[in-house]
């Protein structure tokens, strides 16, 4: 028999124990990583729709906005602005945020130090949904503008715990629900199996 057979042989059945090896490790792992308060990052997959609704007398947009996903930490309710949310109606306004915008969140060029005039009205937050109550314009709408059909939205979250992010969705008022695709099993298998045969390929060479 070749050397070469046998270093052949040897490959075929590192390759069936690894691979088994892989899929036990991915189904008893990924349960219990997925994400935990300790070490979650935050992630986005739906917002509600989102209108153009406008109570001149209050100056705010009273209306229901809820935010699905995983990993986005727990805060009690609260009005006012935090650094673990912002809502960007790209064009007019933020609302909500207090802190470092960095380039780009908003349609800013550069890193802005914000503290908003335009307060949120958090009704809850846990770590799969975040409600939404309102949007306080504060009586600065007439100078910053409300919420109207077709205005471009971003939202960026934050976990408060761990402070990683932003999870960001986009949507347009007046033409939600929204959502973000999510990677399919197939696709993450996919990935698993390449990075494994790297590894078999950097075992194989250096041998």
């Amino acid at each position: 028999m070749s050397h070469e057979g046998t270093i052949g042989r040897r490959l075929d059945t590192s390759i069936v124990f690894s691979f088994s090896a892989l899929l036990v490790a991915l189904a008893t792992l990924m349960p219990a990583l997925w994400p935990t308060q300790a070490f979650a990052v935050p992630s986005i997959t739906s917002i509600s729709a989102i209108s153009n609704t406008h109570a001149a007398s209050t100056d705010q947009s009273v209306q229901t906005i809820t935010i699905i996903g995983s990993g986005l930490g727990v805060m009690a309710p609260y009005t006012g602005d935090s650094s673990d949310i912002v809502f960007c109606d790209v064009p007019k306004f933020s609302a909500g945020f207090a802190g470092t915008l960095q380039p780009g969140a908003c349609g800013n060029n550069a890193a802005e130090q914000i503290n908003d005039l335009y307060h949120l009205v958090v009704n809850s937050w846990t770590d799969t949904q975040i409600v939404i109550g309102a949007i306080d314009y504060d009586g600065y709408s007439g100078s910053f503008g409300t919420l109207a059909n077709g205005d471009p939205i971003a939202v960026l979250v934050f976990n408060p715990q761990t402070n990683t992010g932003p999870a960001v969705i986009t949507c347009t008022v007046g033409a939600g629900p929204c959502t973000v695709p999510e990677p399919s099993t197939a696709s993450m298998l996919t990935s698993a199996l390449l990075v494994l045969l790297c590894v078999l390929g950097v075992r194989r060479f250096s041998s």
